[in-house]
């Protein structure tokens, strides 16, 4: 019998913010996965992540996508975790937190996100963002 590989996708919200570094420029900062906290994903289900989940998940080569949405560019990547990624993820007792370092200057998709992150047009990065 064949096994088919079927692709999940879960959306939810989280509280992002746009904030400018020094060194890197245009960033923006959230924490998309929060232990022990109810997440109603798109009203179909709820969903808890147990502290620890993420000990096991590799990490080596994350991309950070608008809405998942995988037919486009990703505006970001970590790759190992590196300071040289232009995303940062940091996995605490609180879950993971992340620092997205935005092309605002050469990629027109990142200069609208971060626009209207920064504008508060899009305070989460769900479904309306």
């Amino acid at each position: 019998m064949e096994m088919k590989n079927e692709l999940i996708r879960r959306n939810y919200e989280f509280e992002i913010r746009a904030e400018k570094d020094e060194k890197r420029g245009n960033i923006i900062v959230g924490r998309p996965i929060v232990y022990e906290s109810k997440t109603d994903i798109a009203g179909m289900f709820a969903e808890i992540i147990e502290k620890g989940a993420l000990k096991k998940t590799n990490l080596e080569d994350v991309r950070f996508l608008v809405n998942h949405d995988q037919s486009k560019v990703p505006l970001a990547r970590s790759r190992r975790n590196t300071k040289n990624s232009t995303m940062q993820l940091s996995v605490d007792d609180k879950g993971m937190e992340i620092q997205v370092e935005l092309d605002t200057e050469n990629n027109t998709e990142a200069r609208n996100l971060y626009s209207a992150i920064e504008r508060g047009d899009c305070t989460t990065s769900g479904g309306d963002c």
